[in-house]
């Protein structure tokens, strides 16, 4: 997965293909997230972020848990232009 965030919204992408697999926004270190992916049934996440790892899980469930970890090497400046 590829993960992009421009200030307080994130896109989610397939690392693979580029498709886009889900959005949502940011709120400190707290997130949500709605996934799209074609075939699947919608699912929203809920989680938070400290330092360079995620994790969440869908409300009411801990069926759907995961935890992200940054790659190394992969984070880039913040881009101040999207902040306006």
């Amino acid at each position: 997965m590829k993960v992009d965030q421009k200030f307080q919204k994130i896109i989610v992408y397939s690392g693979d293909t580029g498709e886009l697999l889900g959005e949502g926004k940011v709120n400190g270190v707290t997130f949500t997230l709605g996934t799209m992916t074609k075939g699947a049934s919608h699912k929203l996440f809920q989680g938070k972020i400290d330092g360079d790892t995620i994790q969440a899980t869908t409300p009411g469930s801990e069926e759907h848990r995961w935890r992200a970890t940054r790659e190394a090497g992969s984070k880039t400046a913040l881009d101040a232009s999207a902040v306006n």
